[in-house]
């Protein structure tokens, strides 16, 4: 299910499901819930009591402040 709402510009965003959001990120659902409410990751909005959407171009430009050559840190045992 794809959704739109339309900006305070009078353009229209397009909103994202979690499985369309998921396709993207590629992580687990409870890796994203968790990214989310730390602040690593774009916040959901709730269109009605239980489905939250995303706003496609927040995705995106959250996906596109990543570094290029990130590389997760090891940690010493």
């Amino acid at each position: 299910m794809q959704m739109t709402k339309v900006d305070e510009g009078g353009g229209v965003r397009r909103m994202l499901t979690l499985e369309e959001v998921l396709k993207i990120v590629r992580v687990h659902r409870s890796t994203l819930f968790r990214m989310e409410k730390l602040g690593q990751f774009p916040q959901s909005v709730y269109i009605s009591e239980n489905r939250r959407m995303w706003f496609e171009d927040e995705v995106i430009a959250w996906q596109k402040a990543l570094p290029k050559n990130s590389r997760r840190a090891t940690r010493k045992k």
